[in-house]
């Protein structure tokens, strides 16, 4: 659906679309594998001790290891904020279309 959905039924549809297409992103594996194991995963390499993990490159990538996590997650925030904000305003578009819709029937039952 494009545009601005009007009628009752066409923003019905654009909510149900932003939940579904919410739950497709964190139904991606990758995703959500990182979600579900991101956070041990990267435990896990910082406490790693022996030989590798006292070298520069190993400390190098795991400052950007580290980076691209939290850029994920911020990504993954940011994600969640703007489909809560659209789903605000969709469901306040909602109540304005019924609103506006029952009040066009109770117009023209006054009227006939």
């Amino acid at each position: 659906m494009t545009g601005n959905p009007q009628s009752a039924s066409e923003i019905n549809q654009a909510i149900k679309m932003v939940h579904q297409k919410h739950q497709d992103i964190y139904q991606d594996a990758r995703l959500a594998g990182l979600h579900r194991e991101g956070d041990g995963v990267l435990t896990a390499l910082r406490n790693h001790e022996g030989p590798l993990a006292v070298t520069k490159d190993f400390q190098d990538a795991m400052v950007c290891v580290s980076a691209l996590f939290d850029q994920v997650h911020q990504a993954c925030t940011q994600l969640d904020e703007l489909a809560d904000r659209r789903l605000n305003i969709l469901n306040q578009r909602l109540q304005l279309a019924v609103f506006e819709e029952e009040t066009a029937d109770v117009s023209l039952k006054i009227a006939s």
